[in-house]
């Protein structure tokens, strides 16, 4: 018998990249035989212990910077 690997995959509710990214999942579990275990995470809560969030105070990231001229 022959064990399948086990990917977590960690997931912020509500967040749109974690939505798009579970869409995939299905395939990916079915194309490598692999098991995801489902981790939902706050993001918010996250968000504050990292530092803040890209609105809060000043820029942290160029992505988030509206002055910045587009790339």
């Amino acid at each position: 018998m022959t064990s399948r690997a086990t990917i977590d995959f960690y997931y912020g509710l509500g967040s749109r990249y974690s939505y798009l990214a579970a869409t995939q999942i299905a395939a990916l579990e079915a194309e490598t035989g692999c098991r995801v275990a489902w981790h939902p995470i706050d993001s918010r809560a996250l968000i504050v212990r990292g530092g803040g969030g890209p609105f809060d105070g000043s820029v942290i990231s160029g992505q988030y910077d509206w002055g910045l001229p587009a790339q």
